[in-house]
């Protein structure tokens, strides 16, 4: 089997929300026999590269720093390709997949692969954007949708040929994962100042459509019913400061704790007796799966890739999006029934065993890249 070169191209490099842990677990897992794998971001070194930089790939960094930077940006971006003659650029986020997009306009030997990571928060979120997106990714040979709904959007809403679109989902460290112990995640979770009592947590970037507001409602009715419950906050994002006002605004000062990005989120995840996850649009919500795995009992909203990963009753709970009254009494549910709560937990780890480990998503990545190479 030839060995292709992949260059993973993706926007920020100083964050790690959903996209970048996928691509810090396909630097850890990635066999060498298949690929050679480079990593680049637009934006200055950061957090990603010195991830990544522990499993020994060659990471890079355009040092995109605004509108004035974009003609150096797009400069380093062709000197990079140009040393390096990745087969597949491989794009991660919009404008990661605007620029390579834009370079391969004017240099056909560029194979662009995009993950389309969600769904319809560009529609939703950043409409303004919408076409610059759409043109995006139907200058790719082919994008992976993380989802049916990531799907949907992009062959109804943005024209792309469905005959290009392939749904890959999302994939994590199972084997890892499932082995994390609830009670060594509970110390660590008390070594960090997080109080006892029924601790409910979230990893998420805080943005608009991650629905912290609504879990902090939420928040407000769980303390009624149990009034020694914790809320852990995990990530960074630029509505950070809004989501702490709202807290204080509320009176959760003291049940709340912003723990911000950590490296060591996973085992502090097992630590948690429920997970949330608030979306009010979900690409496919990647820590909700890494949560699973650990075998926690998980809450998640009905939207977007969520739909297809939680199985209602048998994998966890789902509420509606911004709905923190029914948000709160599935959060109250599994903390009053413990029993219920475990064997959900269990079912979950299986199910992401069965259908979501990182192993299978590579496998099915390799194949996309080798067909779209075939038929370019």
């Amino acid at each position: 089997m030839e060995r292709l070169r992949i260059l993973h191209l993706i926007t920020a490099g100083d964050v790690i929300a959903g996209a970048e842990q996928l691509l810090v677990g396909i630097a850890q897992l990635a066999d060498r026999a298949r690929w050679d794998l480079a990593f680049c971001s637009l934006t200055p070194r950061g957090s990603l590269h010195r991830e990544v930089d522990l499993h020994g790939w060659p990471t890079h960094a355009l040092d995109l720093r605004g509108f004035g930077s974009v003609p150096g940006t797009a400069q380093r971006l062709r000197r990079l390709l140009a040393d390096f003659q990745p087969d597949i650029v491989h794009t991660h986020l919009t404008h990661a997949t605007i620029a390579a997009a834009a370079v391969a306009a004017i240099d056909a030997r560029i194979t662009l692969v995009q993950t389309r990571h969600y769904a319809d928060y560009v529609a939703r979120f950043r409409p303004r954007r919408l076409a610059a997106d759409a043109w995006a990714a139907r200058q790719c040979r082919a994008v992976i949708a993380v989802s049916g709904a990531a799907k949907a959007q992009l062959v109804g809403r943005e024209r792309v040929k469905a005959s290009r679109v392939t749904i890959v989902d999302n994939g994590v460290a199972w084997e890892t994962l499932e082995k994390l112990d609830h009670d060594e995640g509970r110390e660590r979770l008390t070594a960090l100042g997080v109080s006892p009592g029924p601790t409910i947590g979230c990893a998420a970037s805080f943005n608009e459509c991650k629905g912290h507001p609504s879990l902090l409602l939420a928040m407000v009715r769980v303390l009624l019913r149990f009034p020694t419950a914790q809320l852990v906050l995990f990530g960074t994002g630029e509505d950070e400061a809004k989501v702490r006002a709202q807290a204080t605004g509320l009176g959760l000062g003291s049940h709340v704790y912003f723990l911000g990005h950590r490296s060591d989120v996973h085992p502090l995840m097992a630590g948690l007796d429920v997970y949330v996850q608030p979306s009010i649009e979900e690409g496919f919500g990647l820590a909700l799966i890494e949560a699973m795995a650990t075998r926690r009992p998980v809450v998640a909203t009905a939207v977007g890739g969520m739909l297809q990963t939680v199985d209602p009753g048998r994998t966890g709970l789902r509420v509606p999006p911004a709905d923190p009254a029914s948000l709160a009494g599935a959060i109250v549910a599994l903390l009053d029934d413990p029993t219920h709560a475990a064997e959900l937990g269990k079912n979950a780890s299986e199910i992401v065993r069965q259908r979501y480990s990182l192993d299978r998503m590579l496998d099915q990545y390799d194949a996309v890249y080798r067909k779209t190479l075939a038929t370019s």
